[in-house]
């Protein structure tokens, strides 16, 4: 069978999946009495406070903040920061490892992970890919319609399921409503850089809504990274049968150089991606019962040689749908989650064959609350055809022994099974393994936090992961420089180490923060074999930051990051951005690797050298 292209791949599971989720909604608001929820826009995980901020990625749970290391950027950071893409955002985040090969695509892992070791969410719902880990960041969601980006550090398979083994990540979009607004932005810069975009919010009828989309054009850093990007996003949120339902809508289209990206080649790459997800939600009594049904479609067509298609090409075409249903507990001294998930991945490509799979899982969490204590549990069971069931088990705790100080602490199992492109993937330089095993880990952490009486804040967290079956591609040391790099399991790996964060610092006018990892390998398999990515992780990351206002309306803004990568030296980047706010417009100047750093990326190549970019927005209405 001969792969249609995936512009033309019809989606009758997605839209059967979305009716099959909305009728249920409908039968239960019919059938049950009504009682107003909190929530405008139901989003997923049930959002929690965590030193003021919200946050939703790390439990089900209704009530006090969980007992796990995690950063949130918010929509004032993101703001703030030099950076135009949620993966430009991600690498000023503490314990993240941004990998980019362009401006169009980026790895990201977390805690000494892999690109398949990490799992992204957007509004709680997976956009991981099942094909493989470097399209995850394929997100259809521009930086303005963000609200913040939540990152888990750490095991979550018995909340999540599969891959959130080094953490999690959950971009939570802005919901729409309100009064009449709207944004408009401009940018342009080095690299012959041309972007812009717009976002709409209001109201239609009963319903809120937003929209947005962006452009992003730019001749790359380096002759073969060029890129051209598409972005759209629709939201809808309003009252239905009883309850509250949302509706998200993103497509995305991404053409680049890909020059080097996987192999020594003068690459090309264009790959589409389109997701749905339908949400609603309604009290019942005491207990919430929310309906989710989701999908994301992705395309990917690789040229090897850019210009040549017959010498070698690859069509990936896949489809993940999903539809998940949880009962959720009130917020009281006992709280409680349980539901279960099911789905499907269907993948059609020239190269890895017709494939499909089906997979299911059911969960539960609970959770006490006490005047200076909590504790949180939780168990989840996955199935997978072609795989054993796999079950994650957590338990988490915190004590706050003086209104200033909390310690806490996190035992739980995590597992992912390889990819398609793990087991059968095929080119002149990488070749999978169909008989590789399922990767599981045990992870633990403790830590401290403490505040000052000033509002200066100190988090300390010790970690460790003990890794069996890591699925890795490698080959032989003494092996020739054009080997070929097969994936394998490691027999065990350990990754231990410790992360240090502080904010809050104020110096004169300058607010400062900062963070710190640090982490240490082990692995019997590290001297024999050359690793592509488990076993080469970021062994420091220091990140600062200040922030210096001028006034009211001038800023000055500069980041600075040294790193250090397994067998590499390490280096430092610093990057700007000076901002002036007129009315309800911005203008902001960023400059990027001003030291002009060199290094490597992750092909292996030159990584970008100092740039500028300069932008404007102008905003008008009512928000």
């Amino acid at each position: 069978m001969t792969p249609r292209s995936f512009a033309a791949l019809p989606i009758p599971t997605v839209r059967h999946t979305l009716r099959t989720a909305l009728a249920g909604a409908v039968a239960w608001g019919v059938l049950a009495p009504s009682h107003p929820l909190q929530a405008q826009t139901p989003r997923g995980d049930a959002v929690v406070e965590i030193e003021g901020l919200a946050v939703s990625v790390a439990s089900r749970l209704r009530g006090e903040g969980p007992a796990r290391a995690i950063t949130v950027l918010d929509r004032a950071t993101l703001l703030e920061l030099p950076v135009t893409t949620v993966a430009e955002a991600l690498d000023w985040a503490a314990g993240v490892d941004l990998q980019p090969r362009s401006a169009a695509q980026a790895d990201v892992a977390v805690r000494g992970g892999t690109a398949e070791q990490v799992l992204v969410l957007v509004d709680g719902v997976p956009m991981s890919d099942a094909q493989t880990g470097h399209f995850d960041l394929d997100l259809a969601i521009p930086l303005a319609d963000i609200e913040r980006i939540e990152v888990l550090r750490g095991a979550a398979s018995a909340v999540h399921g599969a891959d959130a083994v080094g953490g999690v990540i959950n971009v939570v979009t802005r919901p729409p409503g309100g009064a009449p607004s709207g944004t408009v932005e401009v940018e342009g810069g080095t690299f012959g850089r041309i972007a812009g975009g717009v976002r709409m919010n209001g109201r239609l009828g009963g319903w809120s809504v937003a929209g947005s989309a962006r452009l992003d054009r730019s001749d790359g850093h380096r002759a073969g990274t060029d890129h051209d990007l598409r972005l759209g996003h629709l939201a809808v949120a309003g009252g239905l049968a009883g309850g509250v339902a949302s509706l998200r809508l993103g497509v995305a289209a991404r053409d680049f150089g890909a020059d080097g990206f996987y192999a020594p080649f003068p690459s090309y790459e264009e790959t589409r991606t389109r997701t749905a997800a339908a949400r609603w939600a309604r009290a019942l009594g005491t207990v919430s019962l929310e309906v989710a049904a989701h999908a994301r479609q992705h395309g990917d067509d690789f040229v090897l040689r850019r210009g040549d298609p017959a010498f070698y090409q690859n069509i990936h075409t896949s489809l993940q749908t999903g539809l998940d249903v949880t009962l959720r507990a009130a917020p009281g001294v006992w709280v409680w989650a349980v539901g279960a998930t099911g789905g499907r991945d269907d993948l059609e490509s020239t190269n890895l064959g017709d494939r499909a799979a089906d997979r299911g899982a059911v969960f539960g969490e609970v959770g006490w609350n006490g005047s200076a204590a909590r504790v949180q549990g939780g168990l989840r069971l996955d199935a997978r055809e072609g795989f054993a069931p796999a079950w994650a088990p957590s338990v988490s705790a915190s004590f706050t022994p003086a209104a200033n100080v909390g310690v806490r602490a996190s035992v739980a199992r995590s597992f992912r099974a390889p990819t398609w492109t793990d087991r059968f993937y095929e080119d002149p330089a990488n070749r999978g393994d169909p008989d590789l095993a399922v990767e599981t880990a045990w992870s633990s952490e403790l830590g401290m936090d403490w505040t000052s009486a000033v509002g200066v804040r100190l988090r300390a967290t010790g970690f460790l992961r003990e890794a069996r079956d890591l699925i890795d591609y490698a080959r032989p040391a003494d092996g020739p420089d054009d080997a070929v790099w097969q994936t394998r399991n490691v027999a065990s790996a350990s990754f231990r180490g410790v992360e240090f964060e502080v904010d809050g610092i104020a110096v004169g006018p300058a607010a400062v923060d900062g963070s710190l990892e640090l982490l240490d390998l082990a692995s019997d398999d590290a001297g024999d074999f050359i690793s592509k990515y488990a076993l080469r992780p970021l062994t420091r990351t220091a990140l600062l930051g200040v922030r210096v206002p001028f006034g009211d309306a001038v800023s000055l803004g500069l980041r600075v990051a040294n790193r250090r990568r397994t067998d590499e030296a390490d280096r430092t980047t610093a990057d700007l951005r000076l901002e002036a706010r007129v009315g309800s417009s911005r203008l902001w100047v960023d400059a990027t690797n001003l030291g002009d750093a060199t290094w490597l990326d992750v092909s292996g190549l030159p990584a970008p050298g100092r740039a500028l970019r300069t932008g404007v927005s102008m905003a008008f209405g009512g928000g």
